[in-house]
């Protein structure tokens, strides 16, 4: 049961991750397929007001 837990929060938490590290990387970077975990390229600009 241990390793459906630790199954079940990779998961859960990878796709997160993911989409955090996108948010905050460069179009490029997110084109190109280099952000996996850690965003490349950092910026905010998702996060900006117009």
């Amino acid at each position: 049961m241990g390793k459906m837990m630790d199954v079940g929060a990779f998961v859960t938490v990878f796709p997160l991750l993911n989409i955090l590290a996108m948010s905050l990387s460069s179009s490029r970077a997110i084109i190109s397929g280099g952000v996996v975990l850690w965003p490349v390229e950092f910026n905010v600009q998702a996060y900006k007001r117009s």
